[in-house]
């Protein structure tokens, strides 16, 4: 569960690659912007399911990350993420 936790913990936030674009441009070469934007979500979801096993008998408890990537144009691009531990 800590690896877990400290994943968690390093994924969520928000970071963008600013430094990246900038050092790109500078020497004439085209690269996208984006900025990104994790956030655990958990208490935003009801009912959220504890799942036992059968070989082990302990329940997993999911952890729902939301990650949203804004790139170009103010592109949004969500995608959902499950991770589970005990």
């Amino acid at each position: 569960m800590m690896k877990l936790d400290n994943f968690i913990g390093m994924m969520t936030g928000c970071f963008d690659n600013k430094e990246q674009f900038n050092m790109m441009q500078a020497t004439g070469k085209i690269y996208p912007y984006a900025k990104h934007v994790n956030t655990v979500c958990n208490d935003k979801i009801n009912n959220i399911p504890h799942i036992s096993t059968q070989s082990c008998g302990n329940p997993f408890h999911p952890v729902c990350v939301l990650t949203a990537s804004f790139g170009g144009k103010n592109c949004i691009l969500p995608q959902k993420h499950r991770f589970f531990h005990r």
